[in-house]
């Protein structure tokens, strides 16, 4: 007889702790930023125990990605716009002020300086968080492609990381503010390396 597993109770999260734990977590980050945000002041604030955020959390920067990813989701959409450049310059601008104006946009420099002291938290950046995030990048360059206006051979791996090598910068440096002609010189420069090159048809010489 064939058995079925079922997730343990230690695994299953209860939905009013897990949005509890969230909640908590970005009432701390406004209040008190990313430097001294503690799973002790999550567990106080929302009600739940340690060993239930450390059950279903491993770190505090693990905690902060989730809560991340939630508050920034209705924020960065990749709408069709049906032009590459519209799309990105409205994503970057959007991002710029999400890093600005929220206190989880503006703790994320606080998890990128913690991760280079701690390997765990690295590794989790690098192979988890940022994948997801270029993907919000990727999206519009691969509807380019399907629409004709870049080249289907064109480098996009080496353009996202153009693109976030440039939002980084801005962003470790605090230069959010008025970003606009920034992210148009640098979207503009981008796509004019990425577009569909037309073929000019050769003369044809006088005496053929």
């Amino acid at each position: 007889m064939q058995t079925t597993s079922r997730p343990t109770a230690r695994n299953v999260r209860n939905r009013a702790t897990h949005a509890a734990i969230l909640e908590a977590s970005a009432q701390i980050l406004n209040d008190v930023g990313y430097g001294r945000f503690t799973i002790e002041a999550v567990a106080k604030r929302s009600g739940a125990g340690k060993p239930t955020i450390y059950r279903w959390w491993k770190s505090k920067s693990e905690l902060f990605m989730e809560l991340y990813n939630r508050e920034s989701a209705a924020m960065l959409p990749v709408q069709d716009l049906g032009s590459v450049r519209a799309e990105l310059i409205g994503q970057m601008v959007a991002l710029f002020a999400f890093w600005r104006d929220t206190a989880c946009g503006r703790a994320f420099r606080g998890l990128i300086a913690e991760s280079q002291a701690d390997e765990a938290s690295l590794a989790r950046l690098r192979d988890q968080f940022m994948p997801e995030r270029r993907n919000l990048a990727r999206v519009i360059f691969e509807r380019g492609c399907r629409r004709g206006e870049i080249d289907e051979e064109a480098p996009i791996d080496a353009a996202i990381d153009m693109l976030y090598g440039f939002t980084i910068y801005r962003l470790l440096t605090d230069q959010l503010d008025n970003p606009e002609p920034a992210i148009h010189a640098t979207v503009d420069m981008l796509l004019r390396g990425l577009r569909v090159q037309e073929t000019s048809t050769p003369a044809s010489s006088g005496g053929e």
